[in-house]
């Protein structure tokens, strides 16, 4: 380690003898340096440099693992650059709360950032030493040593509670939800791209005078959730391109939408985000958060109620403006059920819900466990009556015509789709 922070250091003074030198332009130096740590630890691991300066939304570095797996993350500021001023930034702010491991440097000191907070620091040499001399000669590694050691040792966690889950996800939502703005401000001024062409499909099918804002929330949501979707029905690991096999393709928009996750000209912003939600998706016990769910709701399909879990994580003042609390199971099939006798004994509709001039209509469905309930009933209430062979024409003429839900959030909107 010794010989390659000293051959880091000449390389690094050699550049910067060149005039009009700017972070940039120390970018392969600190990316050869990391690559030479990873192979002195054994790790089969790369490193993938943001591949233009205007790239939005991510560190200038990911460091990856075997496999792909994240160990971290490194945002290089300018040589000299005041550390203590830049962390006070929006950006790096924002890298902080979403990022778990994640180092800010000027190429000379090192700051390690672990869930928000700095644990340690290190520094290569003093500025006055690197301006001054030509000749670098380390004697104590320890410091520098007990920094990259920490920084390599970091893994996800896995994560067997639904809090922490929806805790993980939420952070990196945030950050999803900031890229898909910056990026459609750029595509939509251009108009062209794909997260445009989204926009405009959503403007056009689902609501026309939606605004970048809204849809980037909205977006950021519907992937971090659909993802969570596609992980409880997929078997072992799964990455963005495989997504959008578990979603129904009679949905079309929320299917291209999936699927486009998988397209070559997604944003490099966007792949590190989703990357790095699916890498925490594959560190979470699918099964054990089932159990605690189930525990807690007796509801055994957790895909309903993790949402309430993720937006108090995600965005507690939306959950709380929108009221998405769900009603538990028990009392919608309780209601249900209520409905339907009233309408046989008191309106005269001998098939109840099933009767064909009898509408329904949630004006807040949320993952439509309201609507599932009735459809159910519906069914029930035909097999009862001997009429299953007519069972296709109800659905057709009955439930596709008479039964309604509105849903202002999209996350809960494609739960619901999917749901039905």
């Amino acid at each position: 380690m010794k010989e390659a922070l000293e051959e880091y250091l000449k390389t690094l003074k050699s550049k910067f003898r060149t005039a009009k030198t700017t972070e940039v332009s120390f970018y392969s130096v600190l990316e050869k340096l990391f690559k030479e740590l990873l192979q002195l630890r054994r790790i089969k691991g790369n490193v993938i440099c943001s591949p233009q300066r205007t790239e939005i939304g991510f560190p200038d570095f990911i460091v990856n693992g075997k496999n792909g797996s994240k160990i971290g993350y490194i945002e290089a500021k300018d040589l000299f650059a005041d550390l203590n001023e830049v962390s006070k930034t929006e950006q790096l702010k924002r890298y902080k709360e979403s990022l778990p491991n994640l180092i800010l440097t000027n190429y000379l000191e090192f700051w390690l950032y672990r869930d928000h907070k700095k644990i340690k620091t290190a520094r290569i040499i003093e500025e006055s030493e690197f301006e001054n001399k030509t000749r670098f000669i380390i004697e104590d590694l320890t410091e520098i040593q007990d920094f990259f050691d920490s920084f390599f040792s970091f893994s996800i966690k896995n994560i067997y509670k639904a809090k922490e889950l929806a805790t993980e996800l939420a952070k990196r939502t945030r950050l999803l939800k900031i890229n898909t703005k910056e990026i459609l401000d750029i595509e939509t001024e251009e108009e062209k791209g794909l997260l445009y062409g989204t926009f405009k499909a959503f403007k056009e099918h689902l609501i026309s005078d939606l605004k970048i804002d809204d849809f980037s929330d909205m977006y950021a949501q519907t992937i971090t959730y659909g993802l969570f979707l596609s992980k409880l029905n997929s078997e072992g690991d799964f990455d963005r391109t495989l997504a959008h096999r578990y979603i129904p393709e009679s949905i079309s928009l929320l299917y291209d939408m999936f699927r486009s996750l998988a397209e070559e000209d997604l944003p490099k912003a966007l792949v590190w985000n989703v990357e790095d939600i699916t890498n925490v998706l594959n560190n979470a016990d699918i099964s054990s958060i089932r159990k605690e769910i189930y525990y807690h709701t007796q509801v055994q399909d957790p895909m309903i109620h993790f949402y309430e879990t993720f937006l108090a994580q995600y965005d507690a003042k939306l959950r709380k403006q929108r009221g998405v609390y769900y009603t538990p199971e028990p009392v919608v099939s309780f209601i249900v059920r209520s409905i339907n006798t009233l309408l046989k004994e008191e309106f005269d509709k001998p098939l109840g819900l099933a009767d064909s001039d009898v509408k329904i209509l949630d004006p807040a469905c949320g993952t439509a466990t309201f609507l599932a309930s009735v459809i159910e009933t519906i069914h029930q209430e035909i097999i009862q009556a001997g009429r299953r062979g007519l069972l296709r024409d109800i659905i057709k003429n009955h439930v596709l015509e008479d039964v309604y839900g509105f849903e202002l959030m999209m996350a809960p909107y494609a739960v619901a789709h999917l749901k039905l």
